[in-house]
């Protein structure tokens, strides 16, 4: 009887609405393996993990407690994040799947397979009409997120790391890079080539949140930004602090939701915030020196988490 109860606990639900922040959850488990994602929901209550352990968690910021579990992949799940009105989560797995949930059924919208290649990285557009879905080789592979429909397939440098903002917020063009010489913006429909931008070891992407400027940043200890019609180079982003170099760190950005800010990492140097106006850096994040897996800004823009190793990491800007 005891055991009984004891499951019938485990799926007891306060069933609500994510804007009343009110879920609730009476028997906490939490990850049973080490947390490989992280995001935060558009209201700022709640955050999303994904873990080794093959599960995807909601959780009540404020309290600390587990609202949700969703088990649908059946491998580790390899990333994670909530869509813009926080109704939807997208998630890919080492189970070669990319799945979209309805965050209060946990019902699975849709379900995309990636072959032969494992999918690492899935984002929704910055206009929240595509899914973006790039392997771990060449592939990016775009859908459309209402009808789950494939909409293009685009080529990548092997090592590239790609964000949710390499589709501009008109939903028409799009970024990529297929040499180590430069990134191009493709005409989403019809796949012409509408700008070359020539650049060192591309790594990194993304049209700032407006669209009117892009960041590049490269496999050496550097990035820059462009102006997103002309390919205009508007600032060159190395650290004046220091003088570590390297080919192979990989340097990773990521816009603020605002555009005001740019942030860099990489291996071998701190984390850093820039001025993506002046290029200027406002500031550095000194206890953190190892390359995440994931990082980015809450909603207002006031914290940026970053999931290192085992540890999700929170910041004031």
């Amino acid at each position: 009887m005891r055991k009984f109860l004891a499951l019938l606990l485990s799926f007891a639900i306060v069933y609500s609405s994510f804007s009343q922040a009110e879920l609730e959850t009476v028997l906490q488990k939490g990850h049973s393996k080490y947390i490989t994602s992280a995001d935060f929901h558009p209201n700022g209550k709640f955050a999303v993990t994904a873990g080794y352990d093959n599960a995807i968690i909601v959780w009540n910021i404020a309290s600390g407690k587990e609202i949700r579990m969703y088990n649908k992949h059946s491998a580790p799940v390899w990333s994670v994040e909530f869509s813009e009105d926080g109704t939807q989560i997208l998630s890919t797995s080492a189970d070669q799947t990319i799945k979209l949930y309805d965050v209060l059924t946990g019902d699975v919208v849709h379900s995309w397979s990636a072959g032969e290649n494992d999918i690492r990285q899935a984002y929704f557009s910055t206009n929240q009409e595509h899914v973006i879905c790039c392997d771990n080789r060449d592939g990016v592979h775009i859908y459309n997120r209402l009808t789950g429909k494939e909409v293009g397939r685009f080529h990548k440098n092997f090592s590239a790391f790609y964000q949710r903002r390499i589709i501009d917020p008109t939903g028409k063009k799009i970024l990529s890079t297929s040499s180590y010489k430069g990134a191009e913006v493709f005409d989403l429909s019809s796949g012409d080539t509408l700008l070359h931008i020539p650049f060192d070891k591309v790594y990194g992407m993304e049209f700032s949140p407006d669209g009117k400027k892009i960041a590049l940043s490269s496999s050496k200890q550097f990035a820059k930004i462009f102006d997103a019609e002309t390919g205009k180079e508007l600032s060159n982003l190395v650290d004046p602090d220091s003088e570590e170099r390297c080919d192979g760190c990989n340097t990773k950005q990521v816009w603020s939701n605002s555009g005001k800010y740019l942030l860099t990492m990489s291996n071998k140097i701190d984390a850093i915030l820039w001025d993506a106006n002046s290029g200027k850096k406002l500031r550095s994040f000194h206890s953190i020196r190892k390359r995440p897996t994931i990082f980015k800004f809450s909603s207002d823009d006031s914290h940026v988490i970053f999931n290192i190793d085992e540890n999700i990491l929170v910041y004031n800007v």
